[in-house]
């Protein structure tokens, strides 16, 4: 395998240029080109917008012999085109990404461990991940932030048996539900990756009362103890009828993934009625955590 690739970065490219320039790159041996581009959060749900500029920059990359004279040459064609080469080393990302997880402690000496490494032999329970191409590792905040809740949830609600985790991802919560002692357990993931990775993990700790689900909250039938969504809140706010519904009387929705500058938007809009009360607000870092209690009757 390559050692190193070039990247060659061209500044002030316009608009009606792109497709020449593209081509002409191409012909010197370009392996792939790619533009620069310019992003805007605009609504709750992230969904980033693309900024379209009349003036760009676009990188090539070569992956064999660089003739810079050749490359010289065709960018002298355009006017206000300036251009950066640099040479770059080939990563397995991989296994770049592999040095850097460690096993780490979630919440009370349970600790989540890659599975390709040694647990600490004092940890009261492992939960072992490998996250795969699913989203979760337990290191983000909003994870950490679920987990310390759910902790303390069930240790002074021991009756709690029933949680759901909504868009389960690697299935960590789920997996941390177990642990704790809840005994029935759904996560819904429409990812099929996500679901591979989950079902994964949960053979890799012997888990036997989580199912996870092809299907959205939306359709799903069943009422829970707790409810978990550790989720952007833009979503959480178009999901939240199905929340709601999903939670037994007397149950419990915890809700991650509001950045704090959000909350006012958030709770404005997080309509609670007179079924659920606000019994405590969580803090990590940027992010925000809120655990609703649904009244008995």
């Amino acid at each position: 395998m390559k050692s190193h690739y070039h990247c060659l970065t061209v500044q002030n490219v316009k608009r009606d240029e792109e497709d020449l320039l593209t081509t002409q790159l191409f012909e010197l041996g370009a392996s792939g080109v790619s533009e620069d581009l310019e992003f805007v959060q605009t609504n709750d749900i992230y969904e980033p917008e693309t900024i379209e500029s009349d003036i760009f920059n676009l990188k090539a990359y070569f992956e064999n012999e660089v003739h810079f004279d050749e490359i010289k040459s065709v960018l002298s064609q355009y006017e206000s085109m300036t251009y950066v080469l640099s040479k770059e080393p080939v990563k397995d990302w991989l296994v770049e990404w592999k040095k850097g997880f460690h096993p780490f402690e979630l919440v009370n000496n349970i600790w989540v461990v890659p599975t390709w490494l040694e647990a600490p032999s004092t940890s009261r329970a492992n939960i072992f991940i490998d996250p795969g191409m699913a989203f979760g590792t337990g290191t983000h905040a909003t994870t950490q932030l679920a987990a310390q809740a759910i902790f303390e949830l069930k240790s002074n609600n021991t009756q709690l048996k029933t949680a759901i985790d909504v868009g389960t991802g690697t299935a960590i919560l789920a997996m941390l539900c177990e642990v704790l002692g809840f005994r029935t357990i759904q996560g819904t993931e429409i990812d099929e990756t996500a679901r591979v990775v989950g079902q994964e993990n949960m053979t890799a700790n012997k888990m036997k009362h989580i199912t996870i689900l092809d299907k959205q909250i939306e359709h799903v039938e069943n009422k829970f103890d707790l409810v978990i969504a550790n989720i952007i809140d833009g979503v959480l706010l178009k999901i939240q009828t199905s929340l709601k519904r999903a939670c037994k009387p007397g149950g419990f929705i915890l809700l991650t993934g509001v950045l704090s500058e959000r909350k006012p938007h958030f709770l404005k809009n997080f309509t609670l009625d007179n079924e659920f009360d606000l019994i405590k607000t969580y803090e990590k870092e940027e992010w925000l955590g809120f655990l609703f209690k649904r009244r008995e009757t």
